[in-house]
């Protein structure tokens, strides 16, 4: 039904104020900005005179007031504050127009360059991460932090193993990969050693934790090294890293340790654990459901497969520590 109850249509356009609830309504939805008839009047940018037209103009008036927009990018701060609220929004971090410019890693020198800087900025400035490894005291307040945050893990290292990115340490590259494996052994002893004590201190089973903070704990260095990669432009390697590392713990980092044991003590490796069986088969379905939500996205990675995979992590959590403490019975 028309604004206008004429049968005809062909009266003028009449763009007075309606004097019903109804027509009101339809005026405020439909009714341009411009109330002149034609539109065959140059475009008006100036800041209109009622409420109406000031809603609509916040809403549709581009950023730039040029109208044929043929004039070059302006990347100055703006005058008004709905420009520079547009601005913030949608303005680049680097005004290069061509993006061609070579990456400019230097303290940026505004507020809005620098708060974006901390939150994409890598740690270590290094495009290709190949330069030896710097143990002196950094310059700037967050590589500092970050420095005293990872020392007690790196200085060890830095210590005990020959840096191979440096001519006198390449042909040191066996003791290297052998010290690196002892090491990764030596910190693992220490996180499950520590993970136990904090169970027991806060009355948390050691299976909940290994479920749960072991867990995490232990695939953050997947996920960094699955993100170096990808960052490379290597993404079957990253995708292949995650996989491959859960097939080297259940083939291999087990089996050595448990066939150790037997050898040194002669008797078999008690894991206790309620529903061993029910919660391999969680697991087994769990796998089915991850490949199924894969491919109902179209074997994309976006944000709603990250919240399902989030889901199905908590559904499996909750199942496992159900099955754990007893809430639920396995059968077999």
């Amino acid at each position: 039904m028309l604004q206008d109850d004429d049968e005809d249509g062909n009266e003028p356009l009449d763009m007075s104020w309606p004097d019903t609830g109804r027509k009101r309504l339809t005026y405020m939805l439909v009714a341009p900005i411009d109330d002149d008839e034609d539109g065959n009047e140059p475009l008006d940018m100036s800041w209109p005179d009622t409420g109406r037209k000031r809603l609509t103009y916040m809403l549709v008036a581009p950023i730039d007031d040029d109208e044929d927009g043929n004039e070059p990018l302006d990347m100055s701060w703006p005058d008004t504050g709905r420009k520079r609220l547009t601005y913030m929004l949608v303005a680049p971090i680097d005004d290069d127009e061509d993006g061609n410019e070579p990456l400019d890693m230097s303290w940026p020198d505004t507020g809005r360059k620098r708060l974006t800087y901390m939150l994409v900025a890598p740690i270590d400035d290094d495009e290709d991460g190949n330069e030896p490894l710097d143990m002196s005291w950094p310059d700037t307040g967050r590589k500092r932090l970050t420095y005293m945050l990872v020392a007690p893990i790196i200085f060890p290292l830095w210590l005990t193993l020959p840096d191979t990115r440096t001519p006198k340490g390449k042909k040191w590259f066996p003791i290297t990969f052998l010290g690196s494996i002892a090491w990764i052994a030596a910190y693992s002893y220490l996180m499950v050693w520590w993970a136990n004590v904090a169970g027991d201190t806060i009355r948390i089973p050691p299976e909940v934790m290994g479920l749960t903070f072991l867990a995490a704990g232990t695939s953050i260095p997947d996920l960094i090294t699955s993100v170096i990669v990808a960052r490379k432009g290597f993404g079957d390697m990253a995708v292949s890293s995650s996989v491959g590392s859960n097939i080297f713990d259940v083939t291999v980092g087990l089996p050595v340790p448990w066939l150790l044991y037997g050898i040194i003590y002669g008797k078999p490796v008690e894991v206790n654990s309620v529903g061993m069986v029910c919660s391999i088969a969680i697991l087994f379905f769990m796998l089915l459901f991850v490949i199924m939500s894969i491919a109902c996205f179209n074997w994309k990675m976006n944000k709603s497969l990250g919240f399902t995979m989030f889901l199905l992590y908590f559904v499996f959590v909750a199942v496992s520590l159900l099955f754990e403490y007893g809430h639920l019975t396995c059968p077999v």
